[in-house]
Order: structure tokens, then sequence, then C-alpha cells
């Protein structure tokens, strides 16, 4: 009896330490993710083919990449946003852009609604209103593009200007400044 006692008593102690040790480790990749900002990436392009390649991004290292063939997630071109994946990369990546909500209101990524680039529509979506009038673009309020990385984590992005210094102007357009927060260890969880 004494045994099973000492059994049952250890037992219990071992869970409590590994149920501790579970939360600690899920609190500390929330409070990890932070909110990163990328201003005035410069990204004229013209869309694949055109005048200028695509900057490629990847949300992984926070940094463009130099090529097609490097570790990208998404590029920017013109008024474009492609995803490294389907007719537009041979990644992984997949995204989606989710309206009527905000930055804040996306928990957790929509991994079920994600979709790779295809010929007849981009997976990123449409991010802006085209004012006609002035020229100009403009984000779509409440629109926020997913992300899930080539290395199977997720980011969420929102677009905030498209011009330098967020001057709207058309000599200042094709300058992307953005926000994004992005998961560790594949975690689909932004924020709790």
């Amino acid at each position: 009896m004494k045994k099973l006692t000492r059994l049952t008593v250890v037992m219990l102690v071992a869970l409590i330490a590994f149920t501790s040790c579970n939360k600690d480790k899920e609190k500390e990749e929330m409070e990890a993710l932070e909110v990163k900002t990328i201003s005035n990436l410069h990204a004229p392009g013209g869309g694949y083919g055109g005048d200028q390649p695509p900057k490629y991004f990847s949300l992984e290292t926070g940094k463009e990449v130099a090529s097609k063939s490097g570790d990208w997630d998404i590029a920017f071109s013109g008024g474009k946003i492609f995803t490294n994946s389907g007719v537009s990369g041979s990644g992984k990546a997949k995204s989606v852009m989710l309206t009527g909500t905000t930055f804040a209101e996306v928990k957790k990524a929509p991994v079920n609604q994600l979709k790779e680039d295809t010929a007849e529509a981009l997976a990123a979506g449409k991010w802006y209103n085209y004012d006609i009038k002035t020229h100009t673009l403009t984000p779509v309020p409440g629109s926020i593009i997913v992300v899930k990385t080539n290395r199977g984590n997720y980011a969420k992005i929102e677009i905030q200007s498209f011009y330098k210094d967020k001057v709207v102007s058309i000599d200042n357009s094709y300058y992307y400044t953005f926000i994004y927060k992005i998961t560790k260890n594949g975690s689909t969880v932004f924020e709790k």
C-alpha cells in the first residue's frame, strides 16, 4: 500500500510539473510574439515580367530576399502581393485576405482558408481601394492578410501605406509600409 501511495504521489508531482512547464512554454511563446514594422519597402515592379522584378520578402527574417529562387514568403510588385506557391513561386507559402476585421481581432490563423496563387487570382487578394480622381491606392479598412510561411509558421499582416513615409502622393508611390506578427514553432495562434 505504501508503494502505491508513493507511486501516486510521484506521478501527481510529475504531472503537475509537466503541465506547469507546458503552460510556461506556451506563455513564453505568446509573449515573444512582437509586432514588427516594415517601412518604405520600395516595390515599383509591374508584375512578373514587368519593368522591375518584384521585391521578395521573408516574414521569418524580416528582410528582402535577393531572388525568386530564395526563401521568400511574399513578394511585392506595384500594387500586387504574391505568395510563394502556385503560379507565383516554387515554395510552400499560402495566404488569404480577411476582411471586416482588425489586426488585433485576428487571434488565430484560418488554416482551412489559406490558398496558393493561381492564374485567376492572387491568394493575398486585393488589399487596396483605387481613387480614380487622385490616382492613389489606400488600404481597404479591415483587411488583414494571413500567410503560412515556407517554414510552416503563420503571419498576419496589415498594409498601412503604399507611399514613402506614408505621404500620399503619386511621386511617393510604391513604398509599402506594413506591420506583421509571426508565430513560432508552427503555432496558429497570434493572440490569446
